[in-house]
C-alpha cells in the first residue's frame, strides 16, 4: 500500500510539472499573431476575474525556448531576439496590440523547461 501511495504522489507531482510547462506554452507562444487579435487571444488566457495589464508573446516553437533553458535550473536568462506581439489593456478595458522584436527574460525551471517571462524586457517597434 505505501508503494502505491508513493507511486500515485510521483505522477501527481510529475502532472503537476507539466501543467506548469504546458501553461507557460499556452500563455506565452504563439506560431504568429495579429496585434489586432489580442482581445480574442486575452479572453482566452485571463483566468483571473482582473484582467492582465500586459501580456507578451513571443513568436516561436517551443524548441527555440527549450534550447534558451537548456542546462539551466531556477535561473533567469536573457533569450535571443525573437518577434513578439505585446497586448496591453486600455482604459476602456481593451487590448490593444503591437508588434516588436526583441529579447525577453526567462525564467527556467525543472526539465529545462521555461516558467515565467521575467518582468524586464527588452524590444524595438516594428513599424508596418
Amino acid at each position: 500500500m505505501k508503494i502505491q501511495l508513493a507511486c500515485l504522489l510521483l505522477v501527481l507531482l510529475s502532472a503537476t510539472e507539466l501543467c506548469k510547462a504546458l501553461d507557460f506554452y499556452q500563455k506565452h507562444v504563439v506560431d504568429q499573431m495579429d496585434p489586432e487579435k489580442c482581445n480574442e487571444k486575452m479572453n482566452t488566457i485571463n483566468d483571473k476575474p482582473k484582467k492582465r495589464e500586459i501580456q507578451t508573446f513571443i513568436w516561436n516553437n517551443k524548441k527555440a525556448l527549450k534550447e534558451i533553458c537548456d542546462n539551466k535550473i531556477n535561473e533567469y536568462v536573457l533569450s535571443k531576439k525573437f518577434q513578439l506581439t505585446i497586448c496591453e489593456l486600455d482604459n476602456n478595458g481593451k487590448y490593444r496590440g503591437r508588434d516588436e522584436e526583441g529579447r525577453v527574460g526567462v525564467i527556467c525551471e525543472k526539465k529545462n523547461e521555461p516558467k515565467h517571462l521575467g518582468k524586464k524586457l527588452q524590444f524595438n517597434r516594428i513599424k508596418h
